[in-house]
């Protein structure tokens, strides 16, 4: 017998159970290793252990020794996957079906899929089914994960498809008479009727048409009547939806919806006539020249400014165009007595000539006083078109005095009068001040009055703040500055009567002193009329324009800087 001393050399663990596989390199010539070794004590196939083995020579003599080796763990190799996502078909209608297959190369089989995006997913391992699809460019991922690889991996992947709608082969438009015979009265009576043009019938309760409008003197539109409609008038609903931003010719709109119990609209036949009504709560006047959807037609015409939506997307008409937000809000005053009194009797009007509401809470008017003397005073509010408790009044006494002003009466609103409206004023605030004793005031000294002779007129040293910040008029003091609107002055343009009656149109244009101005008199088709341009304007622009022979009805005067533009109604009886 002899003892053989196995060679250092390098180990591999091959790993089963409870035993292990040796393998060693540079053995004698005929030297059998013999394997597996058997593990001596309790089996540890990582890090120190006792192993046993025995060598064999040619002629049958064999040794066996122990020794310590130690077992590192085997590196793991993770093979990085690759994942493809395919969809098929790549373009659809949103009737159709679209299939998605998920591919991985590396890694181990053992795999989880995840799908996500738009429409019904049904997953089915490395697959999924997708329908319900809306139109447009969809998107889908799937998330694979390699749960059984010890450091488990996620990759992900995205594929897009095309997803169309159907033709429906339908076609509509809205042709439109205007039943009332003047612009500026209390009411607005749109006719219309609508027209299905293509080959394939309109569910009725998939329709919408809106009627653009701006409400002068706002107050609530809760007088829309639908009078007679040949398809049922209880069929037919109207409500007004008030803008978030402006728009050229309107702040809002009517919404006339139909119930779906009114059936379809046939290919190649009409609704028949729907005779409509909208008045303001109050009935006060509306100025229709300057809404964009109006007409001034006696018969039914085709009026691509009323709009009509299949399912809420435009179908039929030209929406008005989004204009700048513009706040301003200004002061008229009108006071009713002489410079010296021992009553300041003023009559009051704020007036939003902006184009976006304002809150009334936000809301404070100043008046500027000298009071002559140190005696209490007292306000005293006789008519308000608002509610006269709607309306507070405190004084204030500003230490140092102002010029021309010791004191002023602050006029402040309830925010249950909710939003002052463009194109709308408070009415006539009616008020007085007075002293306790009923001492005389000397108003020739006042800031804030203007001569008692005048009517209501335009008062910048009456001063309007809105939320805390100045918005018009000029404050009394060393360095007071007007308020100015959130954004640069505007252009503004006012026609000198409308309707034009005459051969011409004359308007004012303000707000671009020092600007080149282009204006131009086109007919709604686009068709111009006459046009002219000015090199440098002045503070107050006044203008005409010739009509020459275009038919009566409704022109438009457009009017362009190089950083703004206004486009005006301008209605001709010629």
């Amino acid at each position: 017998a002899f003892r053989y001393v196995i060679p250092a050399g390098t180990f591999t663990d091959a790993q089963t159970s409870n035993s292990l596989s040796l393998s060693v390199a540079g053995l004698p010539q005929g030297v059998i290793f013999t394997a597996p070794a058997t593990l001596s004590g309790t089996p540890s196939l990582r890090g120190v252990s006792r192993v046993t083995v025995t060598a064999t020579d040619p002629g049958g003599l064999s040794a066996t020794t122990s020794f310590s080796i130690t077992l590192q763990p085997a590196p793991v190799v993770v093979t990085p996957l690759v994942l493809t996502l395919t969809a098929s078909p790549t373009a659809l209608l949103t009737t159709g079906t679209v299939s998605l297959s998920a591919t991985v190369s590396g890694g181990t089989p053992s795999y989880r899929y995840t799908f996500s995006g738009p429409g019904t997913i049904v997953p089915s391992n490395n697959t999924a089914q997708v329908s319900n699809l809306p139109a447009g460019v969809q998107t889908f991922t799937v998330v694979v994960s390699d749960a059984a690889t010890p450091t488990s991996q996620n990759i992900t992947k995205t594929v897009s498809v095309t997803v169309s709608a159907p033709a429906t082969n339908t076609a509509l438009r809205v042709l439109h008479l205007d039943a009332d015979n003047s612009p500026t009265n209390n009411g607005i009576k749109p006719n219309l009727q609508l027209e299905n043009t293509g080959t394939a019938p309109i569910a009725y309760g998939q329709l919408t048409l809106r009627y653009w409008l701006t409400v002068e003197q706002f107050s609530p539109l809760t007088n829309l009547s639908v009078y007679y409609a040949q398809l049922g008038t209880a069929k037919v609903k109207m409500k007004y939806v008030a803008l978030d931003k402006p728009r050229q010719g309107a702040y809002g709109y009517v919404e006339y919806s139909f119930d779906g119990s009114a059936g379809t609209l046939a290919a190649g036949a009409n609704s028949g006539l729907i005779q409509t009504g909208i008045a303001k709560q109050d009935y006060t006047p509306f100025n229709e020249a300057d809404d964009y959807s109006y007409a001034n037609t006696r018969s039914l015409t085709v009026n691509n400014r009323i709009t009509a939506y299949l399912n809420g997307q435009l179908a039929w008409g030209i929406e008005p165009a989004e204009i700048a937000s513009q706040r301003m809000v200004k002061a008229y005053t009108e006071n009713k007595n002489g410079s010296s009194t021992n009553t300041i009797s003023t009559f009051l009007q704020v007036r939003n000539e902006g184009n976006v509401a304002v809150n009334y809470s936000d809301l404070k008017v100043r008046y500027y006083f000298t009071s002559e003397g140190s005696q209490p005073l007292n306000v005293y509010l006789d008519y308000a078109v608002l509610g006269n408790q709607k309306i507070k009044g405190q004084f204030v006494r500003p230490n140092p005095p102002l010029a021309n002003a010791d004191a002023y009466l602050e006029l402040s609103f309830d925010a249950s009068l909710g939003t002052f409206n463009p194109g709308s004023s408070t009415g006539n605030i009616q008020y007085r001040i007075a002293k306790q004793d009923w001492s005389n005031f000397t108003q020739s000294n006042d800031y804030s009055y203007q001569n008692g002779t005048q009517s209501m007129t335009e008062n910048s040293r009456v001063v309007v703040y809105l939320a805390g910040q100045r918005v018009y008029g000029i404050e009394p003091g060393a360095g007071a500055r007007p308020g100015i609107a959130e954004t640069d002055p505007p252009l503004r343009v006012t026609v000198l009567g409308n309707p034009v009656t005459g051969a011409e149109v004359s308007f004012d244009v303000t707000g671009v002193e020092g600007q080149s101005l282009q204006m131009q008199l086109i007919v709604e088709s686009g068709q111009l009329v006459s046009d002219r341009s000015v090199e440098r304007a002045e503070a107050l622009e006044r203008q005409t324009l010739p009509i020459r022979k275009s038919k009566s009805g409704v022109l438009l005067l457009r009017v362009s800087t190089p950083s703004q533009s206004q486009t005006v109604k301008v209605l001709s009886t010629n």
